[in-house]
């Protein structure tokens, strides 16, 4: 007898957790639940953007040598940058909030046979630096009245450069030729007028004429 109580118990239970289940399934039905995509789709995929700006661009490269104490700098550089590199050279060491502007002052012809490196002088005007490694940008060329961006706003994915440019609430894929470059910005020469706002985040997975939301003032 008990057992049969047991069992009875036992199917009354597993009934009704069904109509409570069909009910949650009732209350549930024709409303939807939301998610990231369907929000993206209609708010748009949010973008950081920055924005293009007509300047010269200081083309430099990045050396980082050593001082024996006084104005002079000793680097190693390799063919490469050697050869973009000349005599008289303007060069630059930012430390903190302090800009120390130099020149270069010598550069072997040839490299070395041991090191396969160009051995560079540098000298810094009046500053005088400690026994110390000093990390110094050096001028190599400089382009005048071009499209300035950050770097990170143009991909190179796909071996095409590109940009998406923000035009209303949609963005518009953007081909461009990059005509100059330093550690933080290319200059532009076609497909970017002045004061374009373009995508600065991840562009991967943005099409042509996608709906976006702006999520920052145009960083500059």
């Amino acid at each position: 007898m008990k057992q049969l109580i047991f069992v009875i118990a036992l199917c009354l239970i597993y009934a009704g957790s069904i109509v409570v289940k069909n009910q949650t399934y009732e209350s549930k039905k024709g409303r939807e639940v939301p998610t990231l995509f369907k929000y993206w789709s209609e708010n748009g995929t949010p973008v950081e953007t920055t924005q293009a700006t007509k300047r010269d661009l200081v083309n430099y490269v990045i050396v980082t040598g050593a001082s024996e104490g006084g104005n002079l700098v000793k680097a190693f550089v390799a063919p490469d940058f050697a050869r973009q590199i000349k005599n008289g050279a303007r060069t630059l060491v930012i430390q903190g909030k302090e800009r120390i502007p130099g020149v270069v002052t010598y550069m072997t012809k040839e490299a070395s046979l041991l090191s396969g490196l160009h051995e560079l002088h540098v000298r810094f005007g009046d500053h005088q630096f400690q026994k110390e490694s000093v990390r110094f940008g050096v001028q190599t060329g400089l382009v005048k009245d071009a499209i300035v961006v950050k770097r990170e706003a143009i991909s190179t994915r796909g071996g095409v450069a590109h940009t998406f440019v923000v035009r209303g609430e949609v963005v518009r894929k953007q081909e461009v030729k990059i005509v100059g470059s330093n550690g933080f910005f290319y200059a532009i020469g076609e497909g970017l007028n002045d004061s374009d706002s373009v995508v600065l985040s991840d562009k991967r997975y943005l099409k042509d004429n996608q709906k976006v939301l702006v999520v920052d003032g145009g960083v500059k």
